[in-house]
């Protein structure tokens, strides 16, 4: 699933069929319909462990709660094999706010729903590499069931022909998301670039010092601290400083040893929280960076710290007052400027190693 909106659009249409049956199940039936309450249940954690947690999934998930609850009583009757013989009004008064509730949130993600697209639309291939271990020791490839302290998104082009040979690294701010990126990230991809993006939730990587850094909480309370404690959120800084530069360097690491023997330029691209890192981070790293800059610095990108969220979070855009876009102009701007910072290159003929990464890494998938 390359967008959160389609997992909430499937719990929303489970809660709809499950209150509204009140209306067309006929009495003397079994009431089959009943078992889709506690499905809306586990279909909408599971989407908070897939996304993480925003307000539209906190709310989708305490409706499917109220919504198993007033079904309770009908789940103990399908369970069963008992027939329905009448609704009670307690349960159609709940269904009827549920329904209604239901109605509103799916205008709501109408209106405010994400510009979808694929990264198979850019000729762009996405594969995910989950990471154990932490900034002290180093990170490796996490095993299959393990519980894993980062992962890094690799982008790059479907056809070897096209590739060129450059790596560019993006530096997610903490208040956004991989997805927030993910449309740039496609954009130089279709120039030909490599593209990483990385998350990390290591142990020795903390950024709020509480419940909130487990990786389901974290980006909903910096937002929070973004948009209703600014003056304290901005007073962090130096602390945000310190936590990218450890990131920036387990980023770079990872590139260095996927490239192998073959090394080639490396070029970061940050945002709001890498601004004073960044710079620093490349003087310290003149051999393995070419080049660095901030999203920040262009005047199409008019969301610090969040990514582009007027094609992918568009309720988080109005509060820099901004509208759901869908032509991607300023992005396909900021991309074509970035590109232009870079050093030149030339398309890679036989750079056989990297191709055998990244092959490995899709059949790994």
């Amino acid at each position: 699933m390359e967008n959160p909106v389609l997992g909430e659009w499937l719990v929303l249409f489970l809660l709809f069929l499950n209150c509204s049956r009140i209306f067309f199940l006929k009495y003397g039936k079994v009431d089959s319909l009943a078992v889709l309450a506690p499905v809306s249940i586990l279909f909408s954690v599971l989407q908070i462990f897939a996304w993480g947690v925003d307000c539209f999934s906190a709310v989708l998930f305490v409706l499917s709660i109220f919504a198993f609850f007033i079904n309770f009583r009908a789940l103990l009757r399908f369970s069963s094999g008992l027939y329905v013989d009448h609704y009670s009004v307690f349960f159609k008064l709940g269904a009827i706010l549920t329904l209604i509730i239901t109605l509103l949130l799916s205008g709501f993600l109408v209106y405010f729903r994400p510009v979808l697209f694929k990264s198979s639309d850019f000729g762009t291939t996405e594969t995910k590499t989950r990471l154990s271990g932490d900034f002290t020791n180093g990170f490796s490839k996490a095993f299959p069931f393990e519980f894993s302290q980062g992962e890094i998104h690799k982008f790059f082009p479907e056809k070897k022909e096209s590739r060129l040979n450059q790596d560019i690294i993006i530096m997610p701010d903490k208040t956004a998301d991989v997805f927030d990126y993910k449309i740039l990230a496609c954009y130089l991809v279709e120039k030909g670039y490599n593209v990483y993006i990385g998350e990390f939730f290591a142990r020795d990587g903390k950024w709020c010092h509480n419940f909130a850094d487990y990786r389901l909480f974290r980006r909903i309370y910096l937002l929070n601290n973004r948009f209703f404690e600014q003056q304290n959120f901005n007073n962090q800084i130096q602390f945000y400083t310190f936590n990218m530069e450890k990131e920036c360097r387990a980023m770079l690491d990872y590139v260095l040893a996927e490239q192998g023997e073959e090394k080639v330029p490396v070029c970061f691209v940050g945002d709001w929280m890498s601004n004073i890192t960044l710079p620093e981070f490349e003087a310290k790293n003149k051999t393995d960076i070419v080049s660095q800059l901030n999203l920040c610095d262009f005047e199409e990108y008019k969301t610090p710290g969040m990514g582009f969220v007027q094609y992918t979070a568009p309720i988080v855009a109005k509060q820099f007052g901004l509208n759901r876009e869908t032509d991607f102009t300023s992005v396909k701007s900021i991309a074509e400027k970035i590109i232009q910072t870079f050093p030149a290159v030339e398309i890679t003929e036989n750079s056989e190693i990297q191709e055998e990464n990244q092959e490995a890494e899709i059949d790994a998938e």
